[in-house]
């Protein structure tokens, strides 16, 4: 059954990117694309996504400061999981980060099925907590950044359990 979900939400994937393609897409991002292609697979896998536009400016000042701090000894991923990246960036911890490449390919089908299966890697993925992001229970928060880091494009997800308020 999870095969699938996933192998409808590639078709899914691919008819939206053909649609796009088809209208031109005017104004739409690879950050647009990858949030939508979060979005459906949380969808498809039962899961709530909340995309938060502040933990976007989180995303994107951690990502701006390890950019900045790179050297070439360093693991993008555990680079951007370093807790003194976070406190030079003013970000305060309590996530998961998640870094992959931004990959963008010149046909809409190429991109429908990368997406897809970055989109499985960004919800699954728990691999570099910094601090205490809380327990997930088929729910989370989460922001991005698209930027790059000595010459790589990348893709920047941070993500933690939902606020109760």
């Amino acid at each position: 059954m999870k095969l699938f979900k996933k192998l409808a939400m590639v078709a899914l994937a691919a008819v939206l990117a053909l649609a796009m393609v088809g209208c031109g897409s005017a104004g739409g991002s690879v950050k647009d694309a990858y949030l939508n292609a979060i979005d459906d697979m949380a969808y498809s896998d039962n899961v709530e996504a909340t995309h938060v536009k502040t933990i976007d400016t989180a995303a994107e000042a951690v990502l701006q400061t390890a950019a900045k701090n790179y050297t070439e000894n360093d693991a993008i991923d555990e680079l951007l999981a370093d807790l003194a990246i976070w406190e030079d960036a003013g970000v305060e911890t309590g996530y998961y980060v998640t870094v992959v490449p931004a990959v963008q390919f010149k046909s809409a089908l190429g991109n429908s099925v990368i997406l897809s299966q970055i989109a499985g890697q960004l919800i699954s993925d728990q691999e570099y907590p910094v601090g205490d992001p809380g327990e997930f229970n088929n729910a989370f928060e989460y922001g991005v950044a698209v930027g790059t880091i000595n010459g790589q494009n990348v893709f920047v997800m941070l993500k933690r359990a939902p606020v109760v308020a």
